[in-house]
């Protein structure tokens, strides 16, 4: 649902730090609705070190889902 939000804003880019589900899943894809085109193109790492090696330094917005 983030690729549907940051659709919806118009955000640039959507990553995703140790996703619990797959990405392209069918249950991804329903809850993306309109931003499929984000969550298709999203960039995912595996931990929250690999994303600091590889994006850098700069303003971020996160959003977060709890499994409840």
């Amino acid at each position: 649902m983030c690729s549907r939000a940051i659709s919806n804003i118009g955000a640039g880019r959507l990553i995703l730090i140790a996703p619990k589900f797959d990405v392209l899943a069918e249950e991804a894809r329903q809850g993306a609705a309109n931003g499929q085109r984000a969550l298709r193109s999203a960039t995912v790492y595996a931990t929250l070190q690999e994303f600091y090696e590889n994006e850098g330094e700069g303003t971020r917005i996160a959003l977060t889902g709890r499994d409840n």
